[in-house]
């Protein structure tokens, strides 16, 4: 489970609109066998596009715009698609189209790398018993939520291949970032309390560090130990 939603990536990361990917028009179609070519696609089954038709040109039969498919890649120019995820792909299409292109659903690939990017912390937080628990309120410490949601955006601008230069300023300043929070990682793991509080007694790093490496978690939400 990520500690960041999908909100937290747009508030926290990067914009929403920072993410939108154009549709790429196909190399070619076969419309026998229902399969599209379109080199280095870079799809996978857990991806979700849609169609989308230039003016004057034609969608292959039976294919509406706008409507979710769920690819089945064949190799890595040439895909088929299905009505639901990893299901039958269609058979043929009577009429392969012209001017059609491919859109990815952003939504997707965006929640994925959130998850792997929170595997990824949690890797950095073995002093802390990770998964990392929620407060009484259903919260997670707010410098965990940012770091989780920045990491996220990074991962998807280049998954997504993301060249929209309306949002280049705050996408560099996203990536100039990326080494300060490979510091804060590199800290936790080495027992740095995720949320230090100043209270008299509070472990330091140093204290922290002999715990962890005495196999004793440390607790977040007071910075002591579980």
């Amino acid at each position: 489970m990520a500690y960041s939603t999908l909100d937290d990536v747009f508030l926290l990361g990067l914009s929403a609109q920072a993410f939108v990917v154009l549709a790429r028009p196909f190399d070619a179609v076969d419309g026998a066998s229902a399969t599209i070519r379109l080199r280095a696609h870079g799809l996978t089954a857990l991806d979700v596009i849609t169609f989308e038709g230039t003016e004057g040109g034609a969608l292959p039969t039976g294919i509406s715009a706008f409507t979710p498919y769920y690819p089945i890649p064949i190799t890595a120019d040439l895909f088929r698609v299905a009505l639901t995820p990893n299901g039958t792909p269609i058979a043929s299409w009577a009429v392969a189209g012209s001017g059609s292109s491919v859109q990815v659903d952003t939504t997707r690939r965006i929640l994925a790398h959130n998850e792997e990017c929170a595997a990824e912390i949690d890797e950095h937080l073995t002093g802390h018993k990770p998964p990392i628990q929620a407060d009484p309120t259903g919260k997670y410490p707010q410098v965990l939520v940012g770091l989780n949601a920045r990491m996220t955006a990074r991962a998807a601008v280049i998954s997504l291949a993301i060249e929209n230069d309306a949002y280049r300023v705050p996408r560099d300043r996203l990536m100039d970032r990326e080494e300060a929070d490979r510091k804060m990682l590199a800290d936790w793991e080495a027992g740095k309390p995720i949320q230090p509080r100043p209270t008299d007694g509070t472990p330091g790093i140093a204290e922290n560090s002999a715990r962890t490496a005495a196999g004793v978690p440390i607790d977040w939400r007071n910075c002591g130990v579980l």
